[in-house]
């Protein structure tokens, strides 16, 4: 199954602007890939984080 990989349309408290939604799948043996286990990582860093304007600032801050 391809992973249909979009902007999450609806933000909830968790989640930064720039989430991503992983569409559901009747089987989650795909989950612990390590491109969707990413993707929920990547979805719940602060929002100073992910507009970080440098990958040297991204890295400073998340590892702090």
């Amino acid at each position: 199954m391809p992973l249909d990989i979009k902007l999450h349309p609806v933000l909830t408290r968790v989640e930064n602007s720039l989430a991503y939604h992983i569409s559901p799948s009747s089987c989650d043996y795909h989950l612990y890939f390590f491109f969707p286990h990413t993707v929920r990582d990547w979805n719940i860093l602060p929002e100073a984080v992910v507009r970080a304007s440098s990958s040297e600032v991204f890295s400073g801050m998340v590892h702090g």
